[in-house]
């Protein structure tokens, strides 16, 4: 079988590329002509040049594959100028699916967020697939997206095609290359994380979500979704664990997440209009994740793909260590 990676240098893409080279797979990524390839095995896969936004590119990326990956969605640095960057997401999703159809890809296997799920109404419950979050109810450009490029997929998978659905929870673990959830990793590592914003969360190892994707391409009917969640947990026993393992202060003041929502507009604000970062101090998706947070139930993975995650204590060590093995935990005690 041979796979092309779509996000392949990022958190979960690089451990789809390790996990499919273990499993004798041939492996193709996809990546922007001046992105590095830091802990790739660049000779044991090929490599294409191109971009979400050049198709031509994404066909003869796929020229040749069985399977496609697509872990690059679209993720809104900014959640300022929302309509543009719904078009921006949108149409890169559309490349993906006529670049799939142009080059006859046997399956699709689209990363979703748990940013498309919703709470279990008048239940402390945990969400599972069928607890969707309705588009007229999300507020945040991040959720919004992720809800439409869903619905995207899913329409094309009605049309006879074959797509699976992965929504795993928060990832963390090693190669946190960019970092992205890991962040809050090292800002604690780092002593620089001196208040928190409490709410709910599910966490998983990303080893563990790259190996039900795989299965999910092995084994999963088209048309299916799965959500791949672990520890159920909030803001606070997180932070607790974290420290715990890091060997570090936890942040003990706890913001309302309204006086939180007010920073981070100003952080915005400022950051994109007037000292032109390239990402704000305080991302508004970062609170939007925390106000729209959910518990997950993974009953319908663990029953169909053999999903057993392993404990996330594990997961948070793996990530310390290779923060501070590779570099990024610089300054930190």
């Amino acid at each position: 079988m041979k796979a092309l990676v779509l996000g392949a240098t990022g958190f979960l893409g690089h451990h789809l590329v390790f996990e499919l080279l273990k499993k004798k797979w041939d492996v193709r990524i996809l990546k922007r002509p001046n992105t590095p390839l830091r802990f790739l095995p660049e000779s044991e896969i090929e490599i294409s040049v191109g971009d979400l936004n050049d198709r031509a590119s994404l066909e003869t990326a796929m020229k040749a594959c069985d399977v496609v990956f697509h872990t690059a969605g679209y993720y809104p640095i900014y959640s300022l100028g929302r309509k543009n960057q719904i078009k921006i997401a949108l149409n890169q999703t559309e490349n993906v699916l006529l670049a799939c159809e142009k080059t006859d890809i046997k399956k699709l296997i689209f990363t979703s967020s748990v940013g498309t799920l919703a709470k279990v109404p008048d239940s402390e419950e945990p969400s599972a697939e069928e607890n969707r979050l309705r588009l007229e109810n999300a507020g945040s450009t991040y959720h919004q997206i992720k809800i439409l490029m869903e619905q995207k997929i899913e329409a094309w998978a009605k049309k006879g095609r074959y797509a699976v659905i992965m929504i795993p929870g928060g990832m963390i673990g090693p190669y946190d290359v960019k970092p992205t959830t890991g962040r809050v990793v090292l800002e604690m590592m780092k002593k620089k994380l001196p208040a928190y914003v409490d709410g709910e969360m599910s966490w998983v190892d990303v080893r563990d979500v790259a190996r039900a994707e795989i299965t999910a391409a092995e084994k999963a009917g088209p048309g299916e979704r799965f959500v791949l969640g672990n520890w159920n947990t909030n803001t606070k026993d997180f932070l607790d664990i974290l420290a715990e393992i890091a060997q570090v202060p936890r942040p003990k003041i706890k913001i309302p997440i309204s006086i939180a929502y007010f920073f981070a507009y100003c952080s915005e604000i400022f950051g994109k209009y007037l000292l032109h970062q390239k990402a704000p101090v305080l991302p508004l998706v970062s609170l939007d994740l925390i106000r729209y947070g959910v518990h997950l139930n993974s009953d319908k993975a663990r029953k169909q793909l053999y999903f057993n995650p392993g404990p996330i204590s594990v997961a948070i060590k793996d990530t310390i260590d290779w923060f501070r093995e590779n570099g990024y935990a610089s300054g930190a005690e």
